[in-house]
């Protein structure tokens, strides 16, 4: 869905949720301001659906009439339903705008059933989608925290403030508070340099000085105590994302706190202090439009991320017993020998520092080796096929190389 359709359509779900809270009034003057918003509803959701098909590159939409909206959808094809008596909305309309004239509730009811009715057949011929499913931070691309943020916008739309708040914080605690949580870390019997935990983006963030079971133990009152912050690392991150640092500490004054403890469902959560339900669904509201911005700008902030695909590990034999090296030189300090015959398996190959070609070979979690080691690549099997222009190893000139 293009980004312009997707935005109008937002907008339009917003209007026909104002149409159904006003025709509940039952009474002429809800019922007039109500036909007027339906019909910047309906308008909307035809311009996304042309937006969608491209109509906008090539004809003018801005000036469009509501009726010249209406024909050139049905030009493309998409059938329109009810368009008389949507057209005789639009005419209302004007009378009550314009004129100053009351509709009666009746024919406005009709008429939002009109709308409703056109809404659904084209969001189901060009989106293929219903308007209820579209929603603020609807195109972000995390399956679980886009499920938190439509739960929210549909408990704000029930008035459910406190339910609402809850769905976004635990859109917050996927997204960012996770890295900061060193339950993982909890458990005296496993090593804190367990390559697992290492790799692992639960609670990388936190501070070194945090992940032991015995800050743990001395600090962790309640389970939102395993969320320790790096408040440096945080502030850069979200100023790199381009987040105002405010709006995600509103957001957590705002929310109750929530807790989930890894490769678990569940949430554990708070209540907070505020029993005022007026309170906590405007605060909701406000929570809702931050988030969301929070969380689109993460997305994109990955989305521009260009790297080039990681390929399997090749498997070379050495052909000799051979010096590991932990830089690529053999004046380095070494890391061990390997025997001959052994089976090592590289992530690349290189011109070293000394000007000689090695292999750079991955690091040995299982022997609580977490650095890159380096062999000479003369010492290897298997390498004569490699494309040595590629590598350049007959060019490489090591008086352009630095030396140790």
């Amino acid at each position: 869905m293009k980004s312009e359709a997707f935005q109008s359509l937002v907008v339009a779900r917003a209007l026909f949720d104002q149409v159904d809270v006003l025709m509940y009034a039952d009474n002429k003057y809800s019922s007039s301001a109500a036909l007027v918003i339906l019909q910047d509803a309906l308008e909307l959701v035809l311009r996304a659906a042309l937006v969608e098909l491209g109509l906008d590159e090539i004809k003018n939409l801005e000036n469009a009439s509501f009726d010249q909206l209406i024909a050139d959808l049905r030009a493309t094809g998409v059938a329109v339903p009810k368009t008389g008596t949507i057209k005789a909305m639009n005419k209302g309309r004007v009378t009550v705008k314009h004129h100053g004239q009351l509709a009666e509730h009746e024919t406005v009811k009709n008429f939002v059933a009109a709308a409703q009715f056109a809404t659904a057949v084209i969001m189901d011929s060009v989106f293929n989608v219903a308007l209820s499913e579209v929603f603020a931070g609807g195109q972000l691309k995390d399956d679980e925290i886009r499920s938190f943020i439509s739960a929210a916008a549909d408990h704000i739309a029930k008035r459910e403030g406190f339910s609402a708040l809850l769905c976004i914080r635990k859109a917050i605690f996927v997204a960012i508070e996770a890295e900061y949580d060193i339950g993982p870390y909890a458990d005296p019997n496993v090593d804190r340099n367990n390559w697992s935990l290492l790799l692992s983006s639960r609670g990388r963030s936190a501070p070194w000085h945090t992940r032991t079971p015995q800050f743990i133990e001395e600090h962790v009152q309640e389970p939102f105590d395993f969320i320790q912050f790096n408040h440096e690392k945080l502030r850069v991150d979200l100023m790199e994302w381009g987040i105002n640092t405010q709006d995600f500490w509103n957001i957590r004054r705002l929310t109750p706190a929530v807790y989930r403890k890894e490769n678990e469902q569940d949430f554990v959560f708070e209540t907070i202090n505020s029993f005022d339900p007026d309170l906590e669904l405007e605060n909701a509201k406000y929570c809702l439009d931050r988030a969301v911005n929070v969380l689109q700008k993460i997305q994109a902030h990955k989305d521009n991320s260009r790297s080039n695909p990681y390929g399997e590990p090749r498997a070379l034999k050495l052909r000799r017993e051979t010096t590991k090296y932990k830089k690529a030189a053999r004046s380095s300090e070494t890391a061990g020998t390997l025997p001959a015959e052994t089976i090592i398996l590289c992530d690349n190959f290189l011109i070293g520092l000394d000007g000689e070609a090695y292999v750079k070979l991955f690091p040995d979690f299982s022997a609580k080796e977490w650095f890159w080691c380096y062999v000479v690549l003369d010492d290897c099997y298997g390498y004569e096929e490699l494309d040595r222009d590629r590598l350049r190893l007959e060019d490489a000139s090591p008086a352009h190389l630095p030396r140790t």
